[in-house]
């Protein structure tokens, strides 16, 4: 079997931060730093090392910093060959050399929702391709690239369709997530629906989706002004909903941690949970730590 590849991603960044006031009134909250790196570059890395050659991210209107963190900073540059510390930059020289990333403002004449960000970034994907889409505050912590193991997934099955992030939670906590019901009976996980938020006794699942999809061109076709859902907003359940009507949706179950950077309280959990994860870190973490306790 040829593999499917996925060329192109497109990552939402045009959040508006309220969790993180006051700080975001002058920073965007992608660009808030997790351990040494800011949050979106974690999702740019992710799709670089899944085979992403195109990475479309859009923005809120007016917002520049995320714009001026993928530019070359050539002064920056000079001055660090200088000082000899030219290496600090080897992160995003990597990203420079493999990947072209297109910075797009949020259509405002849009309705507000998780799926506004793909619908402003359709210029730029083909008819007939499909893209990976994900929420740069989700953050996974995992051997094998999230967006990898979607494709890997999505490479199995032989029908079109699409490929959905999923963990699993505990029961008590699936009213704060959409909650995927699988399809019975199929050797791979078909998705039957996403039921919003339902309440722990009522959830058919403790499978939770995040913001990780390989999507198909298809899902163009409901995404649009006319086609809102709950509170007049473009919901990408919904979109997904009706693709499941034509075409085979599956979830991949993650290996590895999905990390949330949404509140202060997850962005701290984030960071410790990173800082670990590094051998740089990890001994004087767990010192301070101890002497904190």
């Amino acid at each position: 079997m040829v593999e499917k590849r996925v060329k192109k991603a497109i990552i939402a960044a045009a959040g508006f931060g309220t969790r993180f006031l006051p700080t975001t009134k002058v920073m965007q909250k992608e660009m808030i730093p997790v351990v040494n790196a800011p949050i979106i570059h974690y999702s740019v890395k992710e799709v670089i090392d899944s085979g992403v050659q195109e990475i479309i991210i859009v923005v809120r209107k007016g917002k520049t910093q995320v714009r001026e963190y993928f530019t070359k900073n050539p002064v920056l540059e000079d001055h660090l060959k200088k000082q000899k510390k030219i290496h600090y930059l080897s992160p995003y020289e990597e990203i420079y050399s493999k990947v072209n990333i297109t910075i797009v403002e949020q259509d405002e004449s849009l309705p507000y929702g998780n799926g506004t960000p793909v619908l402003s970034a359709k210029e730029y994907i083909e008819p007939g391709e499909s893209f990976f889409y994900l929420y740069s505050d989700d953050i996974v912590h995992a051997e094998i690239p999230c967006c990898r193991q979607l494709l890997n997934l999505y490479n199995e099955q032989k029908e079109s369709g699409g490929v959905i992030g999923v963990q699993k939670i505990p029961r008590e906590l699936t009213k704060l997530y959409g909650i995927v019901r699988l399809k019975e009976g199929t050797p791979l996980p078909r998705v039957a629906e996403i039921i919003e938020k339902p309440q722990p006794e009522k959830a058919p699942s403790c499978l939770a989706s995040f913001g990780r999809y390989l999507l198909p061109y298809s899902v163009f076709h409901y995404l649009s002004p006319e086609q809102t859902g709950k509170d007049g907003e473009l919901w990408m359940a919904d979109a997904i909903h009706k693709i499941l009507d034509k075409e085979v949706v599956l979830a991949c179950e993650l290996e590895g941690e999905w990390l949330t950077t949404g509140d202060p309280l997850n962005l701290f959990k984030t960071n410790l949970t990173l800082l670990l994860a590094q051998n740089d870190y990890k001994d004087k973490v767990r010192t301070i730590m101890k002497e904190m306790l």
